[in-house]
């Protein structure tokens, strides 16, 4: 019976200080995404950071219709050789909110110091080419494989 009783204090122990440490746990991660916001906030008061790069986007009518990277949604960066082998830059793959997809070079400029002493990332898009189905589905094939299964299915084996 003592075993028994002295087993039933460790476990009642024991669970008070799991729920001590859930509580701790739980203090922490608040106190951490706090601090990720006060960090997010001060990045972008802090004009000594790169906080947000300065895209310059680009527009152009193919086939009658407006392809525009502003308003289009960012697919992903492809590698240059799945597009046009004698590209210097990566190509990024957009759709457009019609469903049309297309494809342009992407120039990183890296970083540079502004006049006014603040830092500088610059990302510009340039060069529009429209693609059709079989030519998406071969670009996500290859660079995306993952959501190319997600889509269209399982590839047949090579």
């Amino acid at each position: 019976m003592f075993r028994l009783w002295q087993f039933y204090k460790d476990y009642k122990q024991d669970k008070e200080e799991l729920e001590e440490l859930r509580k701790e746990v739980e203090l922490l991660e608040s106190v951490l995404e706090e601090k990720k916001q006060e960090t997010r906030e001060e990045c972008s008061k802090d004009a000594g950071l790169v906080c947000k790069p300065e895209i310059i986007h680009t527009r152009a009518i193919i086939g009658g219709k407006m392809y525009d990277t502003e308003k289009a949604e960012k697919i992903g960066e492809i590698p240059s050789y799945i597009i046009d082998k004698t590209a210097r830059n990566k190509f990024m793959l957009f759709k457009t909110e019609n469903g049309r997809h297309f494809v342009c070079e992407v120039n990183h400029t890296g970083s540079y110091v502004k006049p006014d002493g603040t830092m500088q990332r610059t990302i510009e898009y340039y060069g529009i080419r429209a693609v059709n189905f079989i030519e998406i589905k071969e670009i996500i094939g290859q660079a995306f494989p993952d959501l190319y299964i997600e889509l269209f299915g399982e590839a047949e084996e090579a």
